[in-house]
């Protein structure tokens, strides 16, 4: 669901998560996931070979939030708008 629905909220206010739309959550059975966190976790659902991704994990999370702050920051410059 998505964050800016009433479902999404109320995940959110339950596992006491600021409704912050910056950045990327993602909820599952585990847990609640931020960020880079986040994006690793969804690609562990995805098939071969993106899965292999989640391997990143091993990459400290200080390291991997900055990439992923800068990656967000500059989206539209690195990727292009649709």
């Amino acid at each position: 669901c998505s964050a800016q629905g009433a479902s999404g909220s109320e995940l959110l206010r339950l596992r006491k998560v600021v409704n912050d739309l910056s950045t990327v959550v993602l909820v599952d059975m585990s847990g609640t996931f931020l960020r880079s966190d986040a994006i690793l976790r969804a690609v562990a659902y995805l098939p071969f070979p993106w899965s292999l991704l989640r391997h990143l994990k091993l990459i400290p999370r200080v390291l991997r939030d900055a990439i992923y702050r800068y990656l967000a920051s500059n989206r539209y410059l690195l990727f292009g708008r649709r």
